[in-house]
């Protein structure tokens, strides 16, 4: 098991995590770290728990945005799939007609 430290508004913090996950509970940090400066900046050293829970609503309001955002862009890539296999239907049909046409012309030509 790894061990990661991190610095959020100036206070470190020993952070276990699974080892090779290390670099990347430093960016995570890095990240939090970031947002509480920017809470900071707007509201003051507002009491570390607060700033904290601040940070942390607005990382999940970000997070949902992603969600939301790719759920609507899953939604058009199924209607896209939809509508390609719509077309590909209709293809075939105009396909099939044409070849029943062709036939029907050939007897014709016959008679």
């Amino acid at each position: 098991m790894g061990q990661v430290g991190v610095e959020i508004n100036g206070r470190a913090y020993s952070i276990a995590c699974a080892d090779g996950e290390e670099d990347r509970v430093r960016d995570l940090g890095r990240y939090v770290d970031k947002t509480v400066k920017e809470l900071v900046g707007k509201v003051g050293q507002a009491g570390e728990a607060r700033l904290l829970v601040l940070a942390a609503l607005q990382i999940t309001d970000e997070l949902v945005d992603k969600i939301e955002e790719n759920q609507r862009l899953g939604t058009i890539a199924s209607d896209a799939t939809g509508s390609r296999a719509a077309v590909d239907h209709a293809r075939k049909s105009v396909e099939t007609l044409a070849d029943r046409i062709e036939r029907i012309a050939a007897s014709l030509e016959k008679a």
